[in-house]
């Protein structure tokens, strides 16, 4: 399975969760893909975590063979020593750790964390050997698809969004995309009252509503620090908070400040797309920032060839691309139904983006 979703709206507190609770006999593992820069490093981070003495143990002929085939590799604690047969020749160190696995009776989920990360990365650096280890991975999922193995990826750039960029989309075909969504209004609401009761912060139902009115839609994170700069305009101002405080708030220290979320939709740009498609990315989202209820399809085509001139010189942006990566990443959304008109996702998020840009 895929699990993609901005930063900070509790992927990875999810996987932590799973990871503690697993049934046993059953364990699931997680390792964090954004630390490694290399496929070599990628391996040896996996096989830290699933490589338990009881794997070892049932497939130590397999393993040692696997070994003779890396010049100079020594058998170590688990047979082999993975950090140097993965550092020789990760693909054979890989083909070991995987015939341990199959041979695992008991279920494994392995969760790889930010998976797409480490992919934009390493493509940026190594794009063949992107394309080994993306190939690679689908066989190994293949050749487990009839064991109790099975693999979470997380990404906070949609996995997709890399993939068709480097022309791989096939690498994960065989797996089923699980969308996060944020808590319904109710629940976001009784979540707001009770952190405020917790914490000592005037809150009232009506000022509620408008917070989530505000930060609409209702991410945890957001919620959290919205309530965290409430409680530093309590404790300064020695008052309760009106509606027109709470507008204050909102423009001068959510919107102002920025948040590490916030400032990560902004940058990513970069990291997801090559220059002329950014170039129109900016310019859309510049332009949608201004208008809170969305512009046509005609009215994006018509900003697409005001940035591109037909007949020009330069190479022209993917605007159907750029649309897609655009909604897929958490940007954008477009309406079902009435004038379907394409949005920011986040009243938040528009709201930074219209001051960054101002």
């Amino acid at each position: 399975m895929i699990f993609p979703g901005p930063r900070r709206t509790g992927k990875t507190s999810i996987l932590i969760h799973l990871r503690d609770t697993y049934e046993e006999p059953g364990r699931a593992v997680l390792i964090n893909a954004e630390k490694y820069s290399t496929a070599s490093e990628l391996v040896q981070g996996i096989a830290k975590e699933v490589l338990t003495p009881d794997v070892a143990k049932r497939t130590k002929k397999t393993i040692k063979s696997g070994a003779s085939k890396i010049k100079g590799l020594k058998i170590g604690l688990f047979g082999i020593d993975f950090q140097q047969a993965a550092q020789e020749n990760w693909e054979n160190a890989a083909d070991s750790l995987l015939q341990g696995l199959i041979e695992t009776p008991e279920p494994v989920l392995i969760m790889i964390d930010e998976f797409s990360v480490f992919v934009n990365k390493l493509s940026k650096k190594e794009p063949d050997e992107t394309e080994k280890l993306l190939r690679w991975f689908r066989e190994w999922r293949q050749r487990l698809v009839d064991t109790r193995i099975r693999f979470l990826l997380t990404g906070s750039i949609g996995i997709d969004t890399v993939l068709r960029r480097l022309n791989l989309g096939d690498t994960i075909n065989d797996c089923r995309p699980v969308e996060m969504f944020p808590p319904a209004e109710q629940d976001a609401h009784n979540f707001l009252l009770q952190r405020a009761s917790e914490n000592n912060i005037p809150l009232t139902d009506s000022l509620a509503t408008e917070m989530l009115q505000l930060i609409n839609p209702h991410w945890y994170y957001p919620m959290q620090l919205f309530l965290v700069e409430i409680q530093t305009w309590v404790r300064a101002n020695e008052a309760t908070p009106d509606a027109s405080a709470l507008q204050t708030i909102y423009r001068e220290q959510l919107v102002g400040k920025g948040n590490e979320l916030l400032k990560h939709m902004w940058d990513k740009l970069s990291d997801i797309f090559d220059p002329a498609d950014g170039r129109f990315a900016r310019h859309l989202l510049r332009a949608l920032a201004k208008v809170a209820k969305g512009l046509s399809r005609q009215e994006m085509e018509n900003l697409h060839i005001q940035e591109f001139p037909p007949g020009g010189t330069e190479e022209s942006a993917d605007f159907e691309y750029v649309l897609n990566v655009l909604v897929h990443d958490g940007y954008l959304i477009k309406d079902a139904y009435g004038d379907k008109k394409t949005r920011f996702a986040s009243n938040l998020l528009r709201d930074y983006w219209e001051h960054q840009n101002a």
